[in-house]
């Protein structure tokens, strides 16, 4: 079986002109049968993927963060009006205290925009934010509180524009604990 996936895998990654940057794990009841890692992941730098990998998966997790969320609220252990401060044990530094899961959950927290997808630099400020926080360090949720924690807060929105990385990231915390 082994030796079959190998062989699909490589030539699928020919197949994209070797151009593939991920891992393939594939798993059966006893466990990895197959674990491969191609290309790069920082590809100005030429650092390989290993099988250890730790890829940015952006908006992908967003879903299964809510989702997580709402089982807690569902099994009584935390509710809406839930303040952030009171379950997250991290130096939140400027993030209101009055934050709570439901304002994180709408996208109306007021936490500070370290991405300001509407700004008419956006190109330049992404690139001085990934000079000042390399993207393929941004492995673990506590490493997001040091872009996120010093910015001065938004006010609460009334209405969503967009969906904020910043309060997902600060949900994600909340589901570490």
């Amino acid at each position: 079986m082994k030796d079959k996936i190998s062989e699909i895998t490589k030539k699928w990654v020919a197949d994209q002109d070797n151009d593939f940057s991920g891992t393939l794990t594939v798993f059966d009841a006893n466990g990895i049968i197959f674990n491969q890692a191609s290309g790069f992941r920082n590809k100005a730098e030429e650092l390989p993927n290993t099988p250890d990998t730790a890829f940015a998966m952006a908006s992908g997790t967003k879903l299964f963060t809510g989702i997580a969320v709402c089982k807690l609220i569902e099994s009584g252990k935390i509710a809406l009006d839930t303040l952030l401060c009171e379950v997250v044990k991290h130096d939140l530094g400027k993030i209101s205290q009055g934050v709570t899961i439901r304002h994180l959950l709408t996208h109306t927290s007021g936490v500070g925009d370290y991405i300001d997808e509407e700004a008419d630099d956006m190109d330049e400020r992404l690139k001085a934010l990934y000079a000042k926080y390399p993207p393929h360090l941004w492995i673990n949720m506590e490493y997001y509180l040091q872009m996120t924690t010093h910015l001065p807060p938004n006010l609460h929105r009334e209405r969503v524009t967009h969906i904020l990385t910043q309060d997902m990231f600060c949900l994600g915390l909340l589901l570490k604990r």
